[in-house]
């Protein structure tokens, strides 16, 4: 997705879900090829032999972050899943494709300790299993499991779209959302956080939606829509229960919603 092959995803993530235990030998991963191309492409540090086989991965670079973040990103808005769950169905999917394209019937390698993701993976609809003595003997992807490797899912960037006022589980009415979306012009980060920080409601829920609403600004001005979109969702997952935290970040959103989409 965005650039990268779905073996270099997975090697991507591989990376990601270590960076507590960098540097790291992930020459048995047998994703050193990849490794290589993620290092050429400025997304890692790594060492290796002359001859490309061994994998020393020091350090994931920015742009490495930021690639996996929007893959993530994007995906969520698909299916959501945890990060080892995803990773998992990107070594799946790189497998199945290999048998596939070689004209083989597909059966792909079980990957011990793994069983809480492919349970997840199932649960989610993109692969299917069959257990046995509790272990998944037999895998196959779904058709949403190859759609979610692949990025079929995605509409263009242009063309996405949202609705600029987002639609919370309260009671708050639609003259207040209506009000709210009249005054989005004037409704800039900064007077937006001192509304929020006058609120008299818990101190962590407002830390949180203050840090959330600083993101949607950088999602913004960075012309991330796709990023937007995610930051959107966590908003309405702090403030679906208070009706004066929509009533202060409504016209923000519209504001912001506005300038990108415009």
């Amino acid at each position: 997705m965005f650039g990268l092959t779905i073996m270099q995803e997975a090697a991507l993530a591989m990376v990601c879900l270590r960076q507590d235990e960098l540097p790291v030998d992930l020459t048995d991963a047998g994703l050193t090829k990849q490794l290589l191309t993620l290092r050429d492409q400025d997304m890692l540090a790594m060492q290796s032999d002359w001859g490309g086989e061994l994998a020393f991965v020091q350090k994931l670079l920015a742009a490495g972050a930021e690639h996996y973040d929007r893959v993530r990103s994007a995906r969520r808005h698909f299916i959501v899943i945890s990060d080892e769950a995803d990773e998992l169905l990107d070594l799946l999917y790189g497998e199945a494709k290999s048998q596939k394209k070689a004209g083989q019937v597909i059966s792909l390698t079980y990957r011990e300790k793994r069983d809480e993701d492919y349970r997840e993976l199932s649960r989610a609809g993109l692969i299917k299993v069959s257990w046995a003595d509790n272990m998944p003997y037999c895998v196959d992807l779904t058709d949403d499991g190859w759609s979610y490797a692949e990025g079929g899912f995605l509409d263009k960037e242009d063309g996405v779209s949202i609705i600029v006022n987002p639609i919370f589980n309260n009671n708050v009415s639609n003259s207040s959302s209506s009000s709210a979306l009249s005054s989005a012009k004037s409704m800039t980060l900064g007077s937006t956080v001192q509304q929020i920080l006058d609120l008299e409601i818990d101190p962590e829920i407002k830390g949180r939606i203050e840090a959330a609403v600083k993101e949607l600004e950088q999602a913004t001005k960075d012309g991330d829509k796709v990023g937007f979109l995610d930051k959107l969702e966590k908003i309405a997952g702090i403030a679906k229960n208070s009706a004066e935290l929509i009533r202060v970040i409504g016209p923000f959103i519209a504001s912001t919603a506005s300038r990108l989409f415009a």
